[in-house]
């Protein structure tokens, strides 16, 4: 008989939004998604004037990954469509008192934490001083679910070994992908 496996709480977007707030990054949260194999809620920052630009050309999201390689050669710069979007964080929610725990979310967190801050929203009761300390010490963030919102605050921009490569375009036209799909671009859009 095989057990099946239970399925994580849903975040609701309020909770993404505060916990973003917490946190100190700008922007707006984008619905949750799978992003190299590790649920995020992604926040970023959008730029309706690249918006505007990639529409007149006719560039939307690109995700064939020959296309983003060639957007990523140094030949390529100033002839490559602009992105969208710009990562201010990538929360990891762990909200399943009966899940994994803090360590397997803080494992998670840091295989994302190469595309930019990464942060951990835990319920208020798996924490302690050894969870604090290690997230501070790893540079993710971690925000409890609880009202009072208890934070960690992660470490600014992407993990310092990390350099830009063509994965890191790939997020950024998935993340621009998804901003158009909930609306917070829209398709044509002819804002002055």
């Amino acid at each position: 008989m095989s057990a099946r496996r239970a399925r994580p709480p849903a975040i609701d977007a309020a909770a993404g939004a505060r916990a973003a707030r917490l946190l100190d990054w700008p922007g707006v949260a984008l619905a949750p998604m799978r992003l190299f194999g590790v649920r995020v809620l992604p926040v970023v920052v959008l730029d309706l004037d690249a918006h505007q630009a990639r529409q007149r050309t006719g560039d939307g999201p690109q995700l064939d990954g020959d296309t983003l390689a060639v957007w990523e050669w140094p030949e390529s710069t100033g002839h490559a469509p602009l992105t969208v979007v710009a990562l201010s964080g990538l929360l990891i929610p762990n909200l399943n008192p009966a899940g994994r725990g803090w360590r397997a979310a803080l494992s998670r967190a840091r295989s994302v934490r190469g595309f930019g801050p990464a942060a951990v929203l835990i319920a208020a009761e798996q924490t302690d001083e050894v969870c604090r300390l290690e997230h501070a010490f790893h540079g993710i963030g971690l925000v409890t679910a609880a009202e009072a919102g208890e934070v960690v605050a992660a470490a600014p921009g992407r993990a310092p070994c990390a350099r830009r490569r063509t994965a890191d375009r790939c997020v950024d036209e998935l993340l621009y992908a998804a901003a158009l799909t909930a609306g917070h671009l829209l398709a044509g859009d002819d804002r002055p």
